[in-house]
Formats: structure tokens, C-alpha cells, sequence
């Protein structure tokens, strides 16, 4: 991800995934079967609002697939009770990520947690892809 507030998108993100309240709400949203886009309101209910908008436009702009893999690994931290983190890594050829509209997510799965890892370049993200916003609505 390049900086366009990504970083400190997904710092908010790992921080109120670690906050027992909103772990709580998420995985009540969760049992209840709600869609992707409603978990993503759930998650980020105890922002200050501005982090909050900045956090939903950001994943909003995302393929669905890439926020349901966050949302899967981030599920399997807690189901095991370890630590999850959702981190921006710069791309290793930023110029070829962007000509390719390529969008990659990575999970890191260790005795310690769980790590996701995100990269992309923003605005440049694949056009056929079903985006998080409209998922499952």
C-alpha cells in the first residue's frame, strides 16, 4: 500500500480489533450472519468519526475477497485467543503493482498470532472485481 492513509488505516484496525468491545460486537455480527459491509460498521463503531470514515472509504475500495480474507484471518487469531495485526507493506515493485491493478494480501499464521498483510497502490486496483462495499448486499 502506498501512503494514502493506508498505514494508519490498517493501525486503527488492529487497534479496535484488540479492544474486547469491539471484538465482542464483531463476533456478534458474526453469529448473526451479517454481510461484509455491516461487519465492517461493526468494526470500526468505536472510532473517533473521521478515523471511522477514512477506515470504511479505505476498505470499501478494496476487492471483497481481500476484505474476507482479513476478516477470516482475523477470525482465526481470535478463535485461538491470539493476537491479530492488519499491516500496509510497501509493495517490493510499486510501479509494477500498479501497472498490473494488482492488489495483494498475504496471512501469516505463527505460534505468536496472526498477520495480514496488505499492498497496493491506491486507485490503481483491478476493475472486475466485486468491491467490499457491494459484497453479499
Amino acid at each position: 500500500m502506498t501512503w494514502t492513509g493506508c498505514e494508519e488505516t490498517t493501525w486503527w484496525l488492529t487497534w479496535a480489533l484488540r479492544q474486547e468491545r469491539t471484538r465482542a460486537i464483531v463476533e456478534a455480527a458474526f453469529a448473526e450472519g451479517l454481510p461484509t459491509p455491516d461487519i465492517i460498521e461493526r468494526m470500526i463503531t468505536g472510532l473517533d468519526p473521521a478515523v471511522a470514515m477514512q477506515v470504511r472509504y479505505e476498505l470499501h475500495e478494496l476487492p471483497a475477497l481481500v476484505i474476507e480474507t482479513v476478516l477470516s484471518a482475523y477470525r482465526q487469531a481470535a478463535s485461538a485467543g491470539k493476537p491479530f495485526e492488519l499491516a500496509s507493506v510497501k509493495p517490493a515493485s510499486p510501479l509494477d503493482l500498479a501497472r498490473r491493478r494488482s492488489v495483494r494480501v498475504s496471512v501469516d499464521i505463527s505460534e505468536d498470532g496472526v498477520r495480514a498483510e496488505l499492498s497496493h497502490i491506491g486507485s490503481r486496483h483491478p476493475t472486475w472485481p466485486e468491491a467490499a462495499v457491494t459484497a453479499a448486499r
